[in-house]
């Protein structure tokens, strides 16, 4: 499973931080920039693929790259593990120019059905209160169907100092799109 992740605002490139799904904490990573173009294709074929590797495991590989324009993320992971971790939970990064914040804003994506639940208040609060939640065949049955919507919808996380909580939108993938992101 191989995801790829385009149009992060040019800005945004000064620190990328990645909230690496196989370890604690987070890294603060650079991008490598090249001048052609970049075709989201879920490829690596027209990648400066030597320079875009910033982390290797026997999990996951990171790429990335930029553009003026974009940021370009390609993350492949290698184990059914942490695919399935992605399907339920999602993958963030965390981009910041403030070392201070370095969680200032997030991208969820895809969204994981864990998160999907968010858009139910009742519904998520059961699920984080209630241990046997997920045993019951109804709610197995609802994270299925959320796990199918993972690619559709993306959450904007967003903290004003690193101290604050965290506030999360959850907006549709064309949204984005619409606005050039």
């Amino acid at each position: 499973m191989s995801m790829i992740f385009r149009s992060l605002p040019r800005l945004l490139i000064l620190f990328l931080l990645g909230a690496l799904v196989a370890c604690s904490g987070s890294k603060t990573l650079s991008s490598h920039y090249v001048d052609q173009d970049i075709t989201v294709d879920g490829t690596l074929s027209d990648w400066p693929y030597g320079d875009a590797v910033l982390h290797q495991s026997e999990y996951f590989t990171y790429y990335v790259t930029n553009d003026k324009q974009y940021v370009y993320l390609y993350v492949q992971f290698k184990n059914g593990f942490y695919q399935g971790a992605v399907q339920q939970s999602g993958f963030t990064i965390y981009l910041s120019g403030n070392p201070e914040n370095k969680k200032a804003l997030g991208i969820t994506y895809p969204l994981g059905a864990f998160n999907a639940l968010r858009d139910m208040p009742g519904t998520y609060d059961q699920f984080l209160n209630n241990q046997d939640w997920i045993t019951k065949p109804e709610h197995q049955e609802l994270l299925k169907k959320l796990r199918k919507e993972n690619y559709q919808r993306v959450m904007i996380t967003r903290r004003e100092h690193k101290d604050a909580h965290a506030q999360n939108r959850i907006l549709p993938v064309e949204q984005l799109r619409a606005q050039g992101l």
